[in-house]
């Protein structure tokens, strides 16, 4: 009687602590095979066909498709160069250059994934809409209110990530991310 007892309970913790660990891990993780390059991070095999089963199941969670490689990648940043979570009360300034993709879009999404909504309706910058230096550089300013040149508005959500989607672009295809430069994102202040 008492074997029973024993095996049940270890059952009874194996099912929970298992079943546990993967709803905790599917709802707070991220998916496995990151590739990180400073403080931008992307998953370049998330939209293959034999991405891993957690991968999957934290997208189809989420409600999100991601790019296959041949369609491009994204990149995703929720800190500063500071490693200091970006927060919707400080204005930032992304600086740099962007790799090579026929187009490209930088968008502000908040903890759910969601576009994060703003009162100048205004989601997102592309490849074509953004204002660039001489030399192929920019500079944009990431606040609340309206700022003069490249601007993307926050809204009101207290904590966003900057979500970098580069399409048809060559380093999806097998580049080494140690060797890609992406953009600084420097807080400049905060109210």
């Amino acid at each position: 009687m008492r074997l029973v007892l024993n095996l049940m309970l270890t059952l009874i913790i194996a099912i929970v602590g298992g079943l546990g660990s993967a709803y905790f891990f599917i709802d707070k993780g991220e998916p496995f095979g990151a590739l990180r390059s400073g403080i931008w991070a992307a998953w370049p095999h998330a939209g293959d066909v034999d991405a891993d089963p957690y991968s999957q199941a934290i997208h189809a969670r989420a409600g999100i498709l991601p790019m296959g490689r041949d369609e491009g990648i994204s990149f995703t940043t929720s800190t500063d160069n500071s490693e200091e979570l970006l927060a919707g009360n400080c204005i930032y300034t992304m600086r740099g250059r962007i790799p090579q993709a026929r187009l490209w879009t930088l968008t502000l999404v908040n903890k759910s994934g969601e576009i994060v909504t703003n009162p100048a309706n205004r989601f997102g910058l592309n490849s074509r809409t953004l204002t660039r230096n001489e030399d192929g550089t920019f500079s944009l300013i990431i606040a609340q209110l309206a700022q003069p040149g490249n601007w993307l508005p926050i809204g009101s959500d207290n904590r966003f990530t900057l979500v970098l989607r580069l399409y048809d672009a060559q380093i999806a295809k097998g580049t080494d991310f140690a060797t890609i430069t992406l953009p600084t994102v420097q807080r400049k202040n905060c109210q």
